[in-house]
Formats: C-alpha cells, structure tokens, sequence
C-alpha cells in the first residue's frame, strides 16, 4: 500500500506538496519522476521486494507507472516475462513491477484482466501522450482527480489536491449523499471539482487534447455452475500471503474472521473489545494465535477523526473502528487480513433478502436512512445483475464501496497498515453470485460459510449464535456527548434538513454520528472553505 500521485501540465511546483501529504501512506520510500509535461510521485509502503530497486515511480520503454496496492498473482504474471531488463529496464521484482512488464509485454487490458488484486495506478503512454489512471473491480483503492482548462492532477487522497486551490466550495448534493449513507457515495467528493474513480473504472486523459474520459473496464461476471464454493474461499484467502512482512488479522470472533483465521495459524490477532471476545479468544487458542484485545476507551473521538479527516481529506461516520484496531494492528507489522465482503456475498444480513423491488425496499431503507429519504430516492442505487435487481450488487457496489472500503483504507493507511480483504477476490465474489440464494440459506444465513466450520470441527454453539458483527461496542471517549452537538450544529449551519421529519431511533443515531465526522473535517479544513 502507498501514495501515488500525477499530473499533466502546471503541477511542477504542486507535485512535492502532494507528496508531504502522503507520506503516511508510504513512509519507508518517497520519490517524483518528470517526463515531457507529466510529473509522478510515490509514497512507499514497502511490502514485497524491500530493496532499493522495488521503488517508484518507474518507467519502461513505453510507460510510466505509479503505482498502489497489491496483485497478488504477481508471481505467475512473472512467469510469462522473460526477463525485466529486457523490457525497457525493469529490474524490480514487486508485483508493481511485473505488472509494468507484462502490460509492456502483452498490453494494459490483457494485464488488468489477469490482475488479481487491489489496486490505484497512474499510467503515461510516452507515445500516445496520454494518462490513464484505474481502481480495482471492487473499489478497494482510492484515486481522486482535477482538471482545469489546461492541467490535469490525480492523489491517493483529497487531501493531497487541496493545495491546487486557496478555496473550495462544498458539494451540497454530495453532502446529502453523505448523510444518507454515512460516507461520501458516488463519484464526488465533498469539495465541488473533485471527482473519484469508482469500482472497475478507467480514466484516460489525453495531454495534448486536454480531454478526459472516465469508462468501465471490469463489470461483474457469472461463473456457470458452482458445486462448492469452499475451494473458492480458501484460495482467496490464502491468496493473500503474499508478503515479505509479517501479516496479522482483524479477529472479530466471528463466522468470516474465523475462516480467515483457520488460514493464518499461529500468526498475530487484533480484537476490538466486544461482546465476542470469548469466541475469539477459543479461535486464538485453537489455531496458536497471539490475540491482542483492543479498548477504543483508550481513546478521544475528536483525537481519532481529526487524524483520519487531516491525512484523508474526508469526513467519515465510521472511522473510529478501523483506526483503532489498524493502530494496534500495525504494532505487528505492515500487513493484516480483514473479513469486509462476506457478510454480503454470503447472506449475512436480514436486510438482503431477495432479488424483488417488494424486499428491496426493506434492504434500501436499512443502508440508506429510510426515515429521512424518499424511497425513490433509495431505489435509484438499487443495481443489478444478470439483467435482474440484485441485492448482494447493490450491497458491494454501494455500502461496501464507498464505506467500509474507502473507510478501511484511510483509517489503516493513518498508521501506514496494508489491509487485505480476501473476500473481494473478484474470482470468490464472482462464484458467490452465481450461487443462487437459497443454496445459501437453506440452514439459516451463512449456510454455505457456517459448513465449512463445521467440518473444521466448530460446533453449531459456535455458528449458531446471534450475529454482532465487527462493530464499535464500547465507544471512544466523548463519542455519545459530541452527537447531539454536532448534530445542533450541522443544523445550524444548514448542512443538515431534517426539521418535520420523524427520524426513527436508529436513524438518528447514524446521522448524528456523521455531524461528529463532518464537524471535525469542517475544523480540520474550514481556512479553506468558501
């Protein structure tokens, strides 16, 4: 994991700036490289290579690459290039480098396509002048842009485009898309001008034209008969080994940490103090691991969020849960595996229920504040698969893209933590879907995941429970007395409209958790608001 960022055009002087803002994300590397009009930088997170020559930004006969993230199949896309050095120079042996190799090789589609991983990247063709920059099929990595009339620039975060302005404008429809959701959803970010890439897109920009285009590069597939989907999990777990660190997990206790744990014996563990703790601790000493228990009373909300909003350039209603357990997690090294996906792949919620407008609307009115919000409104994210509504889509696409992936990432990427979520392998995710829901459900939620414990000798008292899921039970310091004042005060600036509206109880609760967000990125970032 790391920092990237470009431009093309007027950025020589912005370039450094963009790179002090990332270096949490990369403090073991940091270096810019110029070519024509187009200046790249990058903020190493080192990982796999660890030597001097698995530095970025690196360039071959026809490309530029900077570069975040982890392919993790690297090793068998090395396996069809002959030699580095004989493709423009590449001596470094990451996964960013052999991805460098084999889309000089074999070319930038056919190199996406046989990616298996996570990942931002900017890419300039020497040739063809242009800049093509590209997020993973699930969103997992951030990449955020702005044009003016003659100049280009892209970031790992906002933040790091902050300088490019003295003052910005807020986003009100973005806002409300905020509250609805509890993170910024969709394609704009809070401030008006700039934009992100979402899930499987690509964005090309050409320097000379100055036009810019933003395209779909990876849409889901269907996998035609899936007979057993455990040869699926365990490949994209242990898929995700790949590492020249230690790795240690996010242990919640629960049905998907637990697998990810039976994969990852006798390693390093982190718990957020919960409710579960006995049943992680019974996962710890089954599989010899080292389990560390977290207390986020260790801590002040506002010393949390006002990390997150300064490093990220986001507010977040839900950052406090990642941040904590990331800052522990990072004491045993760079890496850690969280179970993020499987819940709604494998039917975890009540609220997925279904592929019908009828049951949709239960699931739309849970994600989305359905007390404040119009159901029209709701149903507009409601996407489908295979030509049908698909609940599960809609739950990656949405809540898991723009919350717990882009939440993860910020919080982890504070303390400079890799965060791997092994239930996103486009290939599991894919085997998933193709498996119709009553496969998955036909002994209760889960069925499908909860069988596979059961023949590695967990008993139903152990599957069979009420589900609590990796949540924040125990609040950080100050948490419950700032909601009601944030909660005033997001009215009383008119960022916020909820007057003749009844809001039900758990509604309430989540917007006022997003005003403690939005209040502290305001006070992070308000010299620079219009």
């Amino acid at each position: 994991m790391c920092g990237i960022a470009g431009y093309a055009g007027n950025g020589k002087e912005w370039l450094p700036t963009a790179v002090e803002k990332l270096k949490h994300r990369g403090p073991d590397d940091q270096a810019m490289l110029f070519v024509d009009s187009v200046g790249f930088a990058h903020t190493r997170l080192s990982i796999i290579d660890l030597t001097k020559n698995g530095r970025q930004p690196i360039q071959s006969w026809n490309y530029v690459l900077t570069y975040n993230g982890e392919i993790y199949n690297y090793n068998e896309l090395r396996g069809y290039i002959n030699a580095y050095d004989d493709l423009g120079n590449i001596t470094g042996g990451n996964d960013a480098h052999t991805f460098l190799a084999f889309a000089e090789k074999y070319g930038l589609d056919t190199a996406l396509n046989r990616s298996n991983g996570m990942f931002a990247f900017g890419l300039y063709d020497k040739n063809k002048k242009t800049i093509t920059c590209v997020v993973d099929r699930f969103g997992q990595k951030p990449l955020y842009y702005y044009q003016t009339e003659d100049s280009f620039y892209f970031a790992s975060t906002p933040a790091a485009l902050y300088n490019l302005k003295q003052r910005w404008s807020i986003d009100h429809q973005a806002l409300d898309r905020y509250f609805m959701l509890g993170a910024l959803m969709g394609a704009d970010h809070l401030l008006q001008g700039i934009k992100k890439l979402c899930a499987g897109e690509m964005l090309t920009y050409n320097v000379e034209s100055k036009k810019l285009k933003v395209e779909k590069w990876y849409d889901i597939d269907t996998i035609a008969e899936v007979k057993d989907i455990e040869p699926f999990v365990n490949d994209a777990i242990d898929a995700v080994k790949v590492s020249d660190v230690p790795i240690n997990i996010f242990l919640s206790g629960g049905i998907d940490s637990t697998l990810v744990a039976s994969r990852f014996k006798n390693t390093q563990a982190v718990h957020l103090r919960s409710p579960e703790e006995g049943y992680a601790n019974a996962v710890a000493s089954k599989y010899n691991i080292n389990l560390r228990i977290v207390d986020p009373q260790e801590y002040h909300i506002w010393q949390i969020l006002t990390d997150y909003s300064e490093k990220s350039g986001e507010p977040t209603m839900a950052g406090a849960i990642p941040w904590i357990t990331a800052k522990h997690a990072r004491q045993y090294g760079k890496v850690a595996i969280i179970a993020n996906g499987a819940d709604e792949l494998f039917f975890g919620y009540d609220r997925i229920q279904g592929d019908n407008d009828q049951e949709s609307i239960k699931q739309n009115h849970h994600m989305f504040r359905g007390s404040i919000y119009p159901k029209g409104l709701m149903n507009a994210y409601r996407l489908k698969h295979n030509g049908k509504p698909s609940s599960r889509v809609t739950e990656l696409l949405t809540f898991v893209q723009f919350d717990i992936n882009r939440t993860l990432d910020f919080a982890s990427m504070c303390h400079g933590l890799e965060v791997r979520s092994p239930f996103l392998d486009h290939r599991l995710v894919e085997a998933a879907l193709s498996i119709p829901e009553k496969k998955h459900r036909y002994k209760g939620n889960k069925t499908l995941l909860k069988a596979i414990l059961h023949k590695l000798g967990f008993e139903m008292s152990f599957t069979e429970r009420p589900k609590q899921g990796f949540s924040m039970h125990y609040k950080p310091l100050g948490f419950e007395e700032s909601k009601k004042v944030c909660y005033d005060w997001a009215q009383y600036k008119g960022y916020l409209d909820v007057k003749d509206k009844v809001l039900s109880g758990r509604d309430l609760s989540y917007i006022q958790s997003a005003c403690v967000g939005l209040n502290v990125w305001y006070d992070v970032h308000k010299n620079m608001l219009r």
